[in-house]
């Protein structure tokens, strides 16, 4: 067996240790309850209602621009209302009352190798009580997926200190 595929899972452990468990999800990501059709039975399960069979229609509507390649978004413990946007590239973005800040949270793009199922791919976040650090899952130049720390830089809490990275997890193929 591939060391890699042993690693893995202590690599998930890893981040998923570092965000409690008892933390309520973020607001905007509880999902709106789903509209019924009144029920005469109290054991009727719930149905859309839609005319003569025909599907529910659905649509998307953008709400951020300028994000490339976005596939993640975590949240510090401390400041529920400011998102932080992984983006594949090897960028976290902050989002800050539905605008996103212009100024990159992490740029370690010169390190990562971006594209299919590789790329920045992961971020958590200590909790409250251990806020200033945070950790990252991504795939180096080299193909090798790499589990890292940053702490925050103490004089500006939306940008983290490069210095600081401290590789927790390195996982050859």
């Amino acid at each position: 067996m591939p060391r890699s595929l042993v690693m893995l899972p202590l690599a998930a452990l890893l981040l998923i240790g570092c965000v409690e468990a008892t933390e309520p999800p973020h607001p905007s990501l509880l999902p709106s309850p789903a509209p019924t059709a009144p029920s005469s039975s109290p054991s009727a399960a719930p149905t859309v209602a839609t005319p003569s069979g025909t599907p529910p229609s659905l649509s998307v509507d953008p709400v951020l621009e300028g994000l490339t390649d976005p596939l993640d978004i975590a949240w510090r413990p401390d400041d529920p209302e400011t998102l932080f946007v992984v983006e594949q590239v090897g960028r976290v973005r902050i989002v800050r009352e539905d605008r996103l800040v212009e100024r990159p949270f992490l740029d370690i793009s010169g390190l990562v190798r971006a594209g299919g199922e590789s790329g920045l791919l992961g971020l958590a976040f200590l909790p409250s009580g251990e806020a200033g650090r945070f950790f990252v899952y991504y795939t180096n130049d080299a193909g090798r997926q790499v589990v890292a720390s940053y702490d925050i830089d103490p004089n500006d809490p939306d940008v983290a200190a490069p210095g600081t990275a401290t590789v927790w997890l390195d996982m050859a193929d």
